[in-house]
């Protein structure tokens, strides 16, 4: 399984900010996505914040992991990326 590389040089404060943002609107931060993965295919990008995931809210990345895995063939992304809620979808591990 290959995976994206942070951005070089991110700084600390970057981090901060965007965990204290996902913690006020209830979804978790993408500190990094793996190439071959649901959520890649769908385009979900280092900064955003994931809030739902097939409908249904992600506030713990233990809720995005039970989610995602109970239905891998399509996945729905609802995330928050540049002040703006985007929804993606992808259908490439089905």
């Amino acid at each position: 399984m290959t995976r994206k590389a942070l951005p070089k040089k991110a700084p600390a404060a970057l981090f901060a900010q965007l965990d204290r943002l996902a913690r006020i609107l209830g979804g978790i931060p993408v500190w990094e996505v793996y190439a071959d993965s649901g959520a890649a295919a769908a385009g979900v990008r280092f900064g955003d914040i994931i809030l739902r995931v097939n409908g249904k809210e992600t506030p713990t990345f233990e809720q995005f992991l039970a989610i995602g895995e109970a239905n891998l063939s399509r996945l729905e992304f609802e995330v928050f990326r540049n002040g703006k809620t985007l929804r993606l979808s992808s259908d490439a591990l089905g």
